[in-house]
């Protein structure tokens, strides 16, 4: 991901979760060091087909055990169930582990917020190794609650 992708994944994300992301929020995927983002790109048109951005939490800033936050996943509907989802995932762990272990820091989960009416993403979460942690009522004001989901790793 580059600065100029933000737009582009600003639209995709509007496409795919129907939510709009800041273009301030999305450079702190580019310009921080303890955060990630990875996109998937169609091959032949160089479209984002899929996404995952995170952050690292607590581990490197104060020395401590700490967690990832993952913050936003996103596979566009034509490319779902067929393993992307699994491998932007896998992508993000990894990425954040390798930064925890070269900075000797200890890292023990990735929690995430998920809709509690979205129940295609909390099936792909618990496939996943994902499991509800609590619910934090109004987390989306008046659309709903969420669930706080967490993967010990």
């Amino acid at each position: 991901l580059n600065s100029r992708d933000i737009v582009v994944l600003q639209q995709f994300l509007r496409d795919t979760l129907y939510t709009e992301y800041t273009t301030t929020f999305l450079r702190q995927f580019l310009y921080t060091d303890d955060a990630y983002a990875f996109c998937s790109f169609k091959h032949d048109t160089q479209d984002i087909v899929g996404v995952v951005c995170g952050r690292i939490r607590g581990s490197i800033s104060d020395n401590t055990s700490g967690s990832a936050h993952l913050m936003i996943i996103a596979v566009d509907a034509g490319w779902r169930k067929v393993g992307l989802g699994s491998f932007l995932l896998q992508k993000f762990e990894s990425s954040v582990h390798f930064k925890t272990r070269k900075e000797d820091h200890s890292l023990n989960s990735i929690y995430l917020q998920v809709s509690c009416k979205n129940q295609g993403a909390i099936k792909f979460y618990e496939k996943e190794g994902f499991r509800t942690e609590k619910v934090e009522e109004r987390y989306y004001g008046r659309y709903g609650d969420c669930f706080v989901m967490r993967k010990t790793i």
